[in-house]
């Protein structure tokens, strides 16, 4: 009995640690999820923002076809940051999440320059709430 109650908690234990905890972000944190879904190499992705005191710059180069990746930024939700995007000899650049609360977006890159942003959504009830109550 005592190895089986053992071996029942050894098994909760396991159970415990494979389930994946959530990311927590700071307050002043963003994240970007990157898919590339197109049939050509990214040359190079940058993202740039800044506020009174500071500037960042996040630069990533040579985004193969099939590659994800991500990223966090220090910035403050609702600041609104500047992607650029060279694809092809293309260049895109735009400003995105301007006066928008979301702190989770996920990227995905198309071929000549093209790409799609979206915000994510909490999962749920309980990070609409905490969104809700954030705002």
């Amino acid at each position: 009995m005592k190895w089986l109650s053992l071996l029942a908690t050894g098994c909760i234990i396991l159970i415990a640690l494979a389930i994946p905890a959530p990311i927590i972000l700071p307050d002043s944190a963003l994240r970007v999820d990157m898919t590339h879904l197109g049939k050509q190499t990214i040359d190079l992705l940058e993202f740039r923002h800044g506020n009174l005191n500071t500037q960042e710059s996040i630069i990533a180069l040579n985004i193969r076809p099939g590659e994800q990746r991500a990223w966090v930024l220090n910035h403050e939700a609702g600041a609104g940051f500047n992607l650029i995007l060279l694809s092809g000899g293309k260049r895109t650049e735009v400003c995105i999440g301007k006066h928008e609360q979301a702190r989770h977006y996920k990227l995905t890159l198309l071929d000549g320059g093209d790409f799609r942003f979206v915000r994510v959504r909490p999962s749920s009830g309980l990070g609409y709430l905490l969104e809700f109550l954030k705002s």
